[in-house]
């Protein structure tokens, strides 16, 4: 979570966090949409070293993007549209408690 749509601010600490929890092997593939983050000169450069292959899907291909669009609309549903969060802090524990607990 960001208060930024930045590319750093999202893509690059996700990915990074992935790298250091799942220790991802070598010609994986990392597929996503088109999106400014995903298109970035920075992305590519961190996957590189690990010879992560990027894929994107073709502009218009939105069936891509189901389980990515289910996961945000659960948690729209059961965590964001009946709560007021108060800061990102509060935002970004309760969401992970929700996740990850």
């Amino acid at each position: 979570m960001s208060e930024y749509m930045t590319a750093e601010n999202t893509v690059m600490k996700a990915w990074k966090m992935a790298k250091r929890n799942r220790k991802p092997i070598k010609n994986m593939l990392f597929h996503s949409g088109q999106g400014s983050q995903y298109v970035s000169n920075d992305l590519p450069k961190e996957l590189t070293p690990g010879n992560v292959i990027q894929s994107m899907s073709r502009k218009g291909n939105y069936w891509d993007n189901v389980v990515e669009e289910n996961f945000f609309k659960i948690i729209k549903l059961e965590m964001i549209d009946y709560k007021q969060y108060y800061s990102i802090s509060q935002a970004k524990t309760e969401i992970f408690q929700f996740l990850e607990v």
